[in-house]
């Protein structure tokens, strides 16, 4: 694979890894390269290479981009980098895609045909280079990971429960249970109702009704009705 030339990948270059070549503008005559000076002082450029052209040694001179401006012309250097190995999945989705281009099969039908092949070689990758895990190694992480959390609650617990978190932890219990619970409300005048309150007057007293008066607290029976039932104690047993 050929890229623009970049001298931070003097690195790659210079260990062999990646390779240098020339090519000259408007052809594609490409020529090999090597580098022989990274940080020369001349007008020409910092990079000094050696050209390789019909079996001939030329040195050129090149600027930090790569470009040879001393041709006038866009001639430059690129780096031709390893191709990247193709996986199984890979080669074996590039079949189906030449089989559909090549075939009248519609895109959903190949989908259809090929998409369980192409899952399980996908899945196969990923565990194999470890980007996907098993269930059991799934499992054993969640249960080292809880393992970890637990002791260091356990070893350092004053961190955890310190007597503000105590108190959150209370009160966020508290209002857990009685936000459902059924409140009194207060009548601000007299109130009547389409159905039957349970009415607390003044005194403290109870009574069934479907009015209230200003200052008394009233409670639905409807809501009364959904509160849980205390099991009896012939069935707790």
């Amino acid at each position: 694979m050929r890229i623009p030339f970049d001298i931070s990948k003097r690195p790659q270059i210079e260990s062999g890894e990646y390779k240098v070549i020339y090519v000259e503008y408007p052809s594609t005559n490409q020529y090999p390269v090597e580098i022989l000076k990274w940080d020369s002082n001349s007008d020409a450029g910092c990079i000094i290479g050696c050209v390789r052209r019909n079996g001939k040694d030329r040195i050129y001179a090149f600027d930090e981009s790569g470009e040879h401006k001393v041709s006038g012309e866009d001639d430059r250097l690129f780096i031709v980098i390893p191709e990247p190995e193709i996986s199984e999945f890979e080669k074996r989705l590039q079949e189906v895609l030449f089989e559909h281009a090549t075939t009248n099969s519609s895109a959903e039908e190949k989908a259809h045909q090929y998409s369980a092949e192409l899952l399980s070689l996908a899945k196969q990758q990923l565990l194999q280079s470890g980007e996907l895990l098993t269930q059991e190694h799934h499992e054993k992480l969640m249960e080292t990971q809880y393992k970890e959390t637990l002791d260091g609650v356990k070893k350092n617990w004053h961190d955890y429960f310190t007597p503000q978190a105590v108190t959150d932890i209370y009160n966020a219990g508290r209002n857990d249970v009685l936000k459902d619970l059924p409140r009194w409300k207060k009548a601000s005048g007299k109130e009547r109702f389409s159905e039957r309150m349970l009415v607390l007057a003044g005194d403290n007293d109870f009574c069934c009704t479907n009015y209230a008066e200003e200052g008394e607290y009233y409670l639905p029976f409807p809501i009364l009705v959904k509160l849980p039932k205390e099991e009896s104690h012939e069935q707790s047993k």
